[in-house]
């Protein structure tokens, strides 16, 4: 028996992993070597959701995900839902990057995983940690306050070994540590929903937590791959927390939509196969337009993203044939 889908989840993913479509512009336009402003229209307001939009997604993947299931179940899941789909992206990944820099072998291909830490995917990294450490620390304690305190404690060990560039960070270690307490947060909005209505209107801050801080012009913590400072971390916990809040109300608002919901439900495939294609849509777009002014900017900008979607598309309805499927865990 198929289990029936929660709407606003797929709407919250599906907007999220098109934010990500955004937010990636900037890293892409810089892989490229293109060096304009006529495209910051795309990322003067980031700033906006950068501050929770990938703490929201490691939310609702807690939320999500079932870790009451028996030892065997629990790493199946994991393996074919995470771990098959993190090696394959991630080979991919490692096969276009060696190919760019005209070193197509195993030793390039090696290389270039070697120079990523490990990973070109940090979320998937974040998920595979955060997942494994939750459903071994929830059969260890029973305490919530005992569970929020060890992934709080990740959280800021996390942060302080990036500040003080303690260790090295293969695998992304240290972005995958500082997710735990995001993920738990979100298992515990699943298993405590009496409390759910009463925590999501922290939302109401968020809007004006942004308001003062734009008007005293202090900074705005964005933790995504990059991590902010330590001393940022008391600020950007609780506005993480009100913008995700923020951001689910939103969802459940809209409920339905069959737009987001087709790439929500398929975020993982968007998310790793949407960077390789954002650069190659730069690319020939930019082969074929010359961007002298913001209009020609916003004109490439549709031209980028309408390819990017669909070419995302084409790849989702991929995936759900083999043995294409098969590299997703879809088996």
């Amino acid at each position: 028996m198929v289990k029936e889908r929660i709407h606003w989840i797929d709407v919250s993913k599906g907007i999220l992993i098109l934010l990500l479509l955004l937010h990636h512009f900037a890293s892409a336009k810089r892989v490229m070597g293109i060096d304009s402003n006529f495209f910051s229209f795309l990322t003067c307001w980031q700033s906006l959701y950068t501050a929770f939009f990938m703490q929201a997604f490691l939310m609702m993947s807690g939320y999500c995900s079932n870790f009451k299931k028996p030892h065997g179940q629990f790493w199946e899941g994991v393996i074919k839902q995470l771990v098959i789909p993190f090696i394959f992206f991630e080979f991919i990944s490692c096969c276009i990057i060696s190919a760019q820099k005209e070193d197509f072998s195993i030793n390039g291909i090696f290389q270039v995983w070697i120079d990523t830490n490990g990973t070109t995917l940090w979320f998937l990294n974040a998920l595979i940690v955060s997942k494994v450490l939750i459903y071994y620390m929830r059969r260890v304690t029973k305490s919530v306050k005992v569970a929020l305190m060890i992934t709080f404690v990740l959280l800021v060990g996390a942060y302080a070994m990036n500040e003080f560039d303690v260790g090295t960070n293969f695998f992304c270690i240290r972005q995958s540590l500082g997710s735990v307490f995001f993920v738990y947060l979100g298992v515990l909005l699943k298993e405590r929903k009496e409390y759910f209505d009463r925590i999501i209107r922290l939302g109401y801050i968020y809007p004006y937590v942004l308001v003062l801080l734009l008007f005293f012009k202090l900074p705005i913590p964005s933790s995504t791959a990059n991590m902010v400072s330590l001393k940022m971390v008391p600020l950007f916990i609780p506005l993480s927390i009100c913008g995700s809040m923020a951001f689910f109300s939103l969802c459940k608002l809209i409920n339905h939509s069959r737009f987001f919901e087709y790439f929500g439900r398929d975020s993982l495939i968007v998310y790793g196969v949407h960077f390789q294609l954002l650069c190659f849509s730069i690319h020939i777009t930019l082969q074929h337009i010359t961007v002298n002014s913001y209009l020609q900017g916003m004109i490439a900008s549709v031209i980028i993203y309408t390819a990017l979607i669909v070419a995302c598309s084409f790849f989702i309805e991929l995936f759900k044939r083999p043995p294409a499927k098969w590299f997703v865990g879809r088996f």
